[in-house]
């Protein structure tokens, strides 16, 4: 399956997902934005949301902070900011779950990982746990550190 499928099924799951959540979505015309969608809260909060494919790699979900493109000439790699995103939706083909994962919580690191499984080593201190990134508004609200999205 190519990428741009993978993206295609993890935007629909994110929609379902946060539909059945409650939240509304919008998808922005054209994918130059660094974000893939505008989730709505009840109260027309805004929140951008983007959406990652990751498959469980030895026991963890590995979500990327950056975003490819390319041009005739080259391949570019670019970093997600604050100000670019405010949750990452990880939708997972084997678990058939989406995570939501604050920006905040992910920062300049190159990539974040959720754990689905547990460690060998039985670490628990550090382990960021894929049960713990089920409630979009739990991301949201602390996507900033402060309890409510932008409002219209």
């Amino acid at each position: 399956m190519n990428t741009k499928d993978k993206g295609n099924i993890g935007e629909a799951k994110v929609i379902a997902d946060l539909l059945q959540q409650g939240i509304q979505a919008a998808v922005p015309f054209g994918d130059n934005l660094p974000f893939d969608l505008i989730a709505i809260g009840p109260a027309l909060e805004l929140c951008k949301v983007q959406v990652k494919y990751a498959c469980v790699n030895c026991g963890v979900l590995k979500i990327r902070n950056s975003r490819t493109s390319e041009n005739t000439r080259r391949r570019y790699d670019q970093a997600y900011t604050a100000a670019q995103v405010d949750v990452f939706a990880v939708f997972c083909p084997d678990t058939q779950r989406v995570d939501y994962v604050p920006y905040r919580e992910v920062g300049e690191r190159a990539v974040f990982h959720l754990r689905v499984t547990e460690t060998q080593n039985q670490q628990a201190i550090g382990v960021h746990w894929h049960e713990n990134y089920r409630s979009f508004r739990d991301a949201s609200e602390t996507r900033r550190g402060g309890p409510e999205m932008a409002k219209v």
